[in-house]
């Protein structure tokens, strides 16, 4: 059972005591970007993550179209195994990937279509078809909408069933094929009121033809009809209600081989094409325009990295433009053209994605970075001064090599956090545990080791953590799915509140289906426990950071994968006021695995306290994880507090974050 805090007035022996001094100010104000998010077209982040297109191959693409056709096929012989189909585990033979030929007499070629590969089949008998696997979100809302293009030599009629795997019929509807063009048509199905599904029902999309005849197939989609312009209603729900303000897109090593006029315009004027970096279909569905409707829905700012890898500065000034420009300047023109005149005003803008890899398309050293990017920033900043322009950093000899050949250019220096790859899998949990909190507690050293060279050369230093989580990778070890990184992420937090200004912004990776946050498996989408940490820092007023004293049991970690760190605080703890004063959030960590630490808050300079509410996320071990099946297994748990004379006794229960809100 997960144990939740407990407030009581009357405890006497506290293990640790958290002294606020909320009228002393520490540093300047924070900046709410410390709680964004970083998205990448990578796996299901996008298709088949926050974008709400349900078919796993809508444009009919060919298995040699993926980087890695192996890849493909091992996902869907696993499909099949999973679900128990025999008859997918011959699809690639067919050529066409995720869809097979399951039933009636039907042969199967690949023809040219408007956009890609069209799917010719021709039918010598009625009942001849096709079928997919799709997750359909029956949960919560019963219309889906189906979106199919072809051409036929014949007028005819196909039949599209939504069907369990035991045939039972959820949903029809009727896609008649005239002869001639291509045409699209376009059709509302519903879920039958009897048909109640369980959430996470594996559904058949069954393409039936009425007649012998020939027809070319170039899309098939299945979209939820409560889509918001393409994407997932319940990914942006949980975004606006964490109070998401930022969204770094669109990569990550994608970005290295991104090209961004590829993704914007018509869809049908958009290619298709291998993922530069990743074994997947860059459909080009979602670019630019999509990226920005979603971060409109969700209200929050955007941080663009451009292509720095085989992009040119001439590129990046472009897409600058595209983004920023008046409607009377030639990219501005364009996005108008592409129905959106208004300027998207993008402020933030990262020249280049880990540069300094060796797996990286484009990889450098630090010199050659350095001249490309003081040429994508001449550049840039040509389209539109006032952006706010972010160089690669790496360590801190990187960082130096870039400062000494750019000086005062340099106005801010990307931090990549991506540990403990190397950990192996045998290693104790509870050991590396300790190892990421206490690499969290040394994180402020760390930020100060990359930030000297701007220091040393006169500049106000100034970082971006642009992509953050524990990297063991291994399920059986802390990691991103599990409670660890939620605690791992309040500790980095704490310490970039406590950097005093040094840290711009943070972009925690990732949004969904990779690394930590939310996930979409069977048609559900629920969030991480790390989720709940970044709804917890996202949702309160607080920016002014004031002294936290805090007195309590400390341990150490050996240093044996990460850092060796002596005297880490069990207790980790960060306040902050509201603009108006009126408002004081306090964030306690309890990283003690195995016992409730017993805490006296004791608060001055905060008076006429009114009851306040204490919001805990805890599990029944570091270890615990949500599942589509068991999404609030690891969620938080709210109370109210009452202060006495500004004293308030509390106890946190083990490996567990509360923030603590009172008002005056």
């Amino acid at each position: 059972m997960t144990e939740t805090p407990t407030f009581d007035s009357t405890a006497t022996s506290p293990s640790a005591v958290v002294m606020v001094h909320a009228d002393r100010v520490e540093g300047p104000p924070i900046s709410r970007l410390l709680f964004g998010k970083f998205t990448e077209h990578l796996g299901r982040n996008v298709y088949g993550g926050a974008w709400a297109e349900t078919i796993e191959n809508p444009w009919f693409a060919t298995i040699d179209q993926w980087p890695d056709p192996e890849t493909v096929r091992r996902r869907f012989e696993d499909m099949a195994r999973t679900y128990q189909l025999a008859e997918l585990q011959d699809w690639s033979d067919k050529g066409v990937a995720a869809w097979w030929m399951p039933h009636g007499p039907i042969q199967a070629a690949l023809d040219r279509g408007l956009r890609g590969y069209a799917q010719r089949l021709t039918t010598s008998g009625p009942g001849a078809g096709i079928r997919t696997l799709v997750f359909l979100p029956f949960h919560r809302q019963r219309g889906i909408h189906l979106s199919v293009r072809g051409r036929s030599n014949k007028t005819t009629r196909a039949f599209v069933r939504l069907m369990t795997l035991h045939g039972v019929e959820v949903a029809w509807a009727d896609v008649p094929l005239h002869r001639g063009g291509w045409q699209t048509v376009e059709r509302t199905l519903h879920r039958a009121p009897a048909r109640q599904l369980a959430p996470g029902t594996p559904i058949l999309v069954d393409l039936q033809l009425e007649h012998p005849t020939t027809v070319w197939l170039d899309r098939c989609s299945l979209i939820p009809s409560d889509n918001r312009y393409g994407w997932d209603p319940e990914v942006i729900g949980f975004m606006k209600e964490a109070n998401l303000p930022l969204l770094r897109f669109p990569g990550g090593n994608f970005v290295s081989g991104y090209h961004w006029k590829d993704g914007v315009g018509l869809i049908d004027d958009r290619p298709i094409l291998p993922n530069p970096a990743w074994p997947e279909i860059e459909w080009n569905d979602v670019g630019t325009d999509e990226w920005m409707q979603l971060c409109h829905l969700v209200g929050c700012a955007s941080l663009i990295c451009v292509n720095a890898g085989n992009g040119t500065p001439q590129e990046a000034a472009e897409w600058v433009e595209y983004c920023n420009g008046g409607i009377d300047t030639p990219m501005g023109a364009y996005r108008a053209a592409n129905g959106h005149p208004q300027p998207y005003d993008i402020r933030y803008w990262e020249i280049g994605n880990e540069l300094y890899g060796e797996w990286q398309i484009g990889h450098s050293t630090a010199e050659t970075y350095a001249e490309r990017y003081l040429a994508f920033r001449k550049a840039m900043l040509e389209a539109d001064p006032t952006i706010q322009i972010i160089a690669n950093g790496h360590d801190a000899a990187w960082n130096e090599h870039l400062v000494s050949h750019t000086g005062d250019k340099v106005r801010s220096i990307s931090v990549h956090t991506l540990v403990g790859y190397r950990i192996p899998a045998e290693a104790d949990p509870e050991a590396v545990f300790k190892e990421y909190m206490g690499y969290a507690a040394d994180y402020g050293n760390h930020l100060a080791a990359l930030a000297a060279p701007m220091q040393v050369a006169g500049i106000v230093p100034r970082l971006a953590i642009t992509e953050l989580s524990i990297f063991t990778l291994k399920p059986q070890l802390p990691n991103v799915d599990n409670l660890s990184e939620a605690l791992y992420y309040s500790g980095i937090v704490h310490a970039a509140i406590r950097s005093r200004g040094l840290v711009e912004l943070i972009s925690h990776s990732a949004l969904i289906n990779h690394s930590a946050g939310l996930t979409k498996h069977r048609g559900v989408v629920y969030p991480h426990p790390f989720w709940w940490a970044l709804h917890l820092y996202g949702t309160h007023s607080g920016i002014q950071p004031v002294e936290v004293v805090v007195e309590g049991p400390t341990f150490s970690c050996s240093g044996a994968w990460l850092t060796s760190v002596a005297d880490i605080p069990v207790i980790d703890a960060v306040a902050l006021l509201s603009e108006d004063t009126h408002t004081l959030a306090l964030f306690l960590c309890n990283r003690d695995l195995h016992h409730t630490t017993t805490v006296r808050i004791r608060l001055d300079g905060f008076s006429r306290q009114a009851p306040g509410t204490a919001s805990t996320l805890a599990g029944d071990t570091f270890m615990a994880i949500n599942a589509w099946d068991t999404p609030n297994r690891v969620r938080l748990h709210m109370q109210s507090v009452h202060l006495s004379d500004g004293l308030l006794p509390c106890h946190l229960p083990p490996h567990s974050l509360t923030r603590i809100v009172l008002t005056r």
